[in-house]
This record gives structure tokens, sequence and C-alpha cells, in this order.
């Protein structure tokens, strides 16, 4: 599914080129996140 959502440009890649971040969150830890493109709502 992530696959079909970063080829439509819904899905922004992280700097690996995989379908979620991983970002460092003080307290949380490094949750696996994913993050969309205003392109998901019909923006650019």
């Amino acid at each position: 599914m992530t696959r079909v959502l970063l080829q439509a440009g819904w899905l922004k890649p992280a700097s690996d080129g995989k379908a979620s971040h991983k970002p460092r969150i003080k307290g949380v830890g490094t949750p696996r996140l994913y993050v969309f493109t205003g392109k998901i709502w019909g923006g650019e």
C-alpha cells in the first residue's frame, strides 16, 4: 500500500527512499512515521 502512495506522490519518502521516517523524539524514542504531502488533499 505504501508503494502505491509513494508512486502517487501522496507520501514523502525518507532519505533512504523508504516510505516511513524514523525521527528521534526525546522521551519517545524513534517512532515510525509517515509524512503526507499536500497532494493527498488535492493540492500540489
